[in-house]
């Protein structure tokens, strides 16, 4: 089915959708096929013009050069809007790169047939700024995720005991900010009838060192275990150029074989083991705790670095909102009227990969295994049909709760792969109340609790959700300036 040719003149990026699909003639006449493919009528002058690097039945690149008329412009406008930003995240592995100025590259493939493009909001229109930038929306701009940050803030060590942290309090709804706070003074905020949720995943030495086949050193660090007995995982490798698939690995004495090359340094790694119990002995004896690297001790931080009430192996790093709970505290809270449930998500890649994309929307979440039990979910519907608080310990606790929710806020029980990314413009459906730590600058974290933050506030416009990522963010340059703790083992949030 053709559609209806679109004036170049007349295109408007706001309001215009398009119909993208593979169509088996595109070597035969590639200017007549991306019209019908929606493409703005351009003359074959205006094509040549963007540079048209090359072009295949399943691959186009376009090369666009800074010195773009006002109508070439216009078809670079269509080009990067409908072909980048408007791409649903199931398609955006069809996106392969998209930089400017530089290629815009995609790819048609027969399983993808029927899709509608649609640009995002927060565009003003698609403009070049000096140095080549979009012109992005604060609230969707990386550079609006940084604040300073003095080195002495980083938290090196965990307080002692654990729930005498610092504790910050931020009522948004009131605008109101209690600091006088240590962690076990959180029972002042809770109340009785409240459900809190932890993540009871326990983290394992994860990280391994070892010897390629020519003598040269290595490092492996486990991301995500991919099968049941814990025998092949996905893996990050250095040096990722020298580490290929079927390469093997020694670790102590054991080969490690590569069986699968990835991106960015990620590979899947098998394990010679018998079981997971072998695997597991194997791990305690040689496996390094995966410390964050703005954690510069060499303390065995093995047990600091465990929540007190960890059970499911799996985690690459601790949910650290939750280590500064104690056994006593949770009793405390228990005899207060809380509740108190569990889920589970394992913290990969999803979690600490650093956000790189200028406009924060383009950033991909790595999936993360994550369960929540029956018994848990029913606890949640409760709460909700009673109009009672559902508080999450940590970002990961908040995600997996959001990950089992539908778009109508039902939350179901479940096993899921979640690749889900908050950010401002996202609902929250499940979460009433978040406990969470100072974020790293420009981390997909921190735009997390700027989202909740937003929530709490009720504002959903973009002009709205800008000023409370302010508010967040003069937060985090008070506290740094008041001498707080930042980071994995820093001080605690409490926002409601």
């Amino acid at each position: 089915m053709k559609r209806e040719l679109v004036n170049i003149e007349n295109y408007n990026t706001s309001d215009y959708s398009f119909y993208i699909g593979y169509d088996e003639r595109m070597n035969d006449s590639p200017i007549k096929d991306y019209h019908e493919l929606g493409m703005p009528y351009v003359s074959d002058t205006d094509i040549k013009a963007i540079g048209l690097k090359s072009y295949s039945p399943t691959r186009v690149k376009y090369n666009i050069f800074h010195n773009l008329s006002d109508s070439n412009m216009k078809l670079f406008k269509w080009l990067y809007c409908n072909l980048t930003n408007g791409w649903k995240k199931r398609y955006s592995n069809l996106i392969k790169k998209a930089y400017l100025p530089g290629i815009i590259e995609f790819e048609y493939g027969n399983s993808f047939k029927k899709t509608i493009l649609q640009p995002l909001d927060g565009y003003s229109d698609i403009e070049l700024k000096e140095g080549y930038h979009l012109d992005v929306k604060k609230l969707y701009d990386l550079s609006s995720y940084n604040y300073e940050l003095p080195s002495e803030n980083i938290a090196q060590y965990p307080a002692t005991p654990r729930d005498s942290s610092r504790l910050l309090v931020w009522n948004v709804k009131e605008d109101k900010i209690f600091s006088e706070n240590i962690f076990r003074d959180i029972t002042k905020f809770l109340r009785p009838n409240d459900l809190l949720i932890l993540n009871d995943t326990k983290f394992i030495p994860a990280r391994l060192k070892g010897e390629r086949e020519t003598g040269g050193q290595c490092e492996i660090f486990l991301l995500k275990n991919l099968t049941s007995d814990f025998l092949e995982w996905e893996v990050l490798v250095k040096p990722a150029r020298k580490i290929h698939k079927g390469s093997k690995i020694s670790v102590d004495g054991k080969i490690l074989f590569i069986t699968e090359e990835k991106p960015e340094g990620i590979r899947n790694i098998k394990f010679e083991f018998e079981n997971r119990d072998e695997f597991m002995k194997f791990l305690d004896n040689c496996g390094h705790v995966p410390l964050p690297p703005y954690i510069k001790n060499n303390d065995d931080m093995r047990e600091k670095y465990q929540t007190v009430f960890a059970k499911n192996e799996g985690s690459v790093a601790a949910p650290t909102a939750s280590l500064h709970f104690t056994p006593e505290l949770l009793k405390q809270i228990k005899l207060m009227g809380v509740k108190i449930s569990y889920v589970t998500l394992h913290v990969g890649l999803g979690t600490f990969r650093p956000v790189k994309t200028q406009d924060i929307r383009q950033h991909e979440i790595h999936t993360e295994h994550c369960e929540l039990s029956e018994e848990t979910a029913k606890l949640i519907r409760e709460q909700k049909l009673n109009g009672e608080r559902v508080i999450a310990s940590g970002t990961t606790a908040a995600r997996t709760l959001e990950s089992f929710c539908n778009d109508d806020g039902e939350i179901k029980s479940g096993i899921l792969e979640t690749g889900l990314y908050i950010y401002p413009g996202y609902k929250f459906k499940a979460v009433d109340a978040l406990i969470t730590n100072f974020h790293l600058p420009e981390s997909s974290l921190l735009m997390l609790v700027a989202s909740f933050a937003a929530n709490k506030a009720r504002v959903f416009d973009i002009e709205g959700e800008e000023k409370i990522l302010g508010k967040l963010l003069e937060i985090y340059e008070t506290c740094a300036k008041s001498n707080w703790r930042f980071f994995s083992f820093g001080d605690a949030m409490f926002i409601e």
